[in-house]
């Protein structure tokens, strides 16, 4: 006879809960409850009871667990769970908020990848997606109710037991609904964060297919440029969301068949209005869920509110921990409120993070529901540029400059023995003047550094004047304008080498200063013929980018276009060993493309008032 395979095993403490009701319904089957109330239960019959029932026990714990396994496969974890122990509410009327989030322009790319038989891609991006979203989702006490395609909804609040408690274990005077909003934000905002995996994989993927298209002798960075002019796709998938604080009839639908843990109520249309009317990376949200939300980061200091059942979590804890920001233990984050603008700004020694609350009043016209929504936009950005405000009169210590990743461009030096003391202004905000003193041996241990990035390098076209001091991930580097000079010629004579003498768009022109050589008009256009050194090229402009200069007063209250021009032409004198004179063909005029616009400006008027621009 075979060992019966539960009499080692014990009955797990935390289950007896699930089976009091079964133990009461055995005992009465057995007819043991009347001789343990009479104390007419003998030895033999007490052993044989606690065998009975140790072993029923365990066969119901096994097949409760199979249950679950097997409804967690196609219910949320939480409503399985509590439908096999038979708390589930299967149906009531309660406060939830609902969520959608959705893939922005997920058509466009599932249509492209189908059409070059992507088809199993398609999927898998998809599911990439959701499976992230539901991981999330379950982090932040969430229940999940379906995808759509490639959007996906769910709930918070929700499930709820037959004895009144929500989803974090709170029933009565002890539930906050507001919990549900703000962790409904937080989920999105982690989803965000999280959305850099699965554009890394895209990002590949995208690569794969120009390589096949276009060839493999051409840079990652062309390729993807290529994807992006020719098929509109960008390794960058964004999604838009919604966030709907409402009352509503929530439970296992009344299907026969495919029954799920959801609601019907006309709510549901309202949040999937709300995610419709938002853009990449924005969250549309209810009146009530948005002033819930808005509160919580007003007054959020030290207030922990439940992240599940099992951890509570203060805002500081999130922005810590869930939204991958480094942060020195021991630095207090800097927030403020600012409610002229309705948004909160935190600052750390090296992001700066904004959340923005805007009210829209057209999006719920119609369905009833309040008279406006709030539109969130949430930006987060590295302080690329220095955000030291100071005293002249301070001299900043080393460790302090290093904090901040910037450029300086070097206005003085000034040798002191060992040492040297630097005069340096912020080329992103020339008002940003400090002095910093260093080792002259670290000074000369700074090496220069190559520029190798395209779009780095066009935007430090900019800054062709004098040497430039860069602080970078700690680190001091030098950036000298030759160098920079050099990587863009050799830009602009790739240009050319591939336009020939045919006419450039001017969106492939590189931000810079050029000599206008020759020049003929259609009705919509100029037709330009620029030099930079030995590179000359056709260019097409049309009419309303064009603004001609012929005192250079024109530009006085534009501060960052006259200090970028007025370095532009020091360096092109320097360039060119001349001052500027109209020969060799030159011709009176000077082309300089400054963002979208491009102004030809009078060669007398730069000669003569270039020092005054930007003083």
């Amino acid at each position: 006879m075979s060992k019966n395979r539960f009499v080692d095993r014990d009955i797990p403490k935390d289950r007896m809960g699930e089976l009091e009701g079964f133990i009461t319904n055995l005992l009465q089957v057995a007819d043991f409850d009347r001789k343990l109330n009479e104390g007419a239960l003998q030895d033999t019959e007490f052993d044989r009871l606690v065998l009975i029932i140790r072993e029923r026990m365990l066969r119901e714990i096994d097949a409760l667990d199979q249950a679950y396994a097997l409804l967690s496969r196609f219910l949320d974890p939480k409503v399985a769970k509590l439908f096999c122990e038979g708390k589930l509410e299967k149906m009531g009327r309660h406060d939830v908020t609902i969520v959608y989030s959705d893939i922005v322009g997920y058509t466009k790319i599932s249509g492209f990848l189908d059409n070059i038989g992507e088809n199993t891609t398609i999927y898998k991006l998809g599911i990439a997606f959701l499976q992230e979203l539901q991981d999330v989702v379950h982090e932040f006490g969430g229940v999940w109710d379906k995808s759509v395609g490639d959007a996906g909804i769910f709930f918070f609040g929700a499930p709820f037991t037959l004895d009144g408690k929500d989803g974090y274990g709170k029933q009565g005077s002890g539930i906050d609904t507001s919990t549900y909003d703000i962790n409904a934000f937080k989920t999105l905002l982690k989803l965000q964060h999280r959305l850099k995996d699965i554009n890394r994989k895209y990002e590949d993927l995208l690569y794969e297919i120009a390589a096949d298209e276009y060839g493999n002798g051409k840079s990652r960075a062309e390729l993807l440029r290529l994807m992006d002019e020719n098929h509109n796709l960008k390794p960058n998938i964004q999604v838009s969301s919604s966030i709907n604080a409402a009352k509503v009839n929530i439970g296992l639908d009344g299907l026969k068949t495919g029954r799920h843990y959801s609601s019907q109520d006309a709510e549901m249309n309202v949040a999937a209005r709300l995610q419709g009317a938002g853009t990449a990376g924005e969250i549309l949200v209810n009146k009530k869920a948005g002033e819930h939300i808005i509160d919580y980061l007003k007054n959020h200091r030290g207030r922990a509110i439940p992240k599940n059942e099992k951890e509570f979590q203060t805002f500081e804890d999130f922005i810590r921990h869930d939204l991958g920001i480094e942060i020195d233990p021991e630095e207090s984050l800097e927030q403020n409120f600012d409610e002229n603008h309705n948004q909160l700004v935190i600052r750390t020694s090296k992001e700066e993070i904004t959340i923005r609350f805007s009210q829209e009043y057209e999006i719920l016209k119609g369905l009833g529901q309040e008279k406006f929504a709030y539109r969130i936009t949430f930006a987060r950005r590295k302080l690329a540029d220095d955000q030291l405000v100071v005293d002249m009169d301070a001299l900043i210590p080393e460790v302090d400059l290093l904090k901040y990743n910037a450029e300086y461009k070097i206005l003085h030096t000034d040798h002191q023995g060992s040492d040297v003391e630097l005069r340096l202004q912020n080329t992103r905000d020339p008002q940003k003047i400090i002095r910093f003193k260093i080792a002259q041996k670290k000074l000369k241990s700074i090496t220069t550094r190559r520029l190798v990035s395209e779009q780095e390098m066009l935007r430090r076209s900019e800054l062709q004047d004098d040497e430039i001091l860069k602080v970078h991930g700690g680190k001091l580097e030098y950036v000298y304008c030759e160098s920079i000079e050099k990587e863009f010629d050799t830009q602009v004579q790739n240009m050319t080498a591939t336009l020939g003498a045919n006419i450039a768009n001017d969106n492939y022109i590189p931000p810079a200063l050029y000599t206008l050589v020759g020049e003929g008009a259609t009705d919509t256009e100029y037709r330009f013929t620029l030099k930079r050194d030995t590179s000359t090229f056709n260019a097409a402009i049309p009419k309303g980018k064009i603004r001609v200069i012929e005192d250079m007063k024109e530009l006085e209250d534009d501060e960052e276009l006259g200090m970028n021009l007025r370095n532009h032409i020091y360096a092109y004198q320097r360039r060119e060993e001349s001052s500027l004179a109209p020969t060799n063909g030159h011709t009176s005029y000077l082309i300089y493309k400054y963002k979208d616009t491009y102004y030809k400006i009078s060669l007398k008027a730069a000669l003569n008032n270039v020092d005054s621009l930007a003083a």
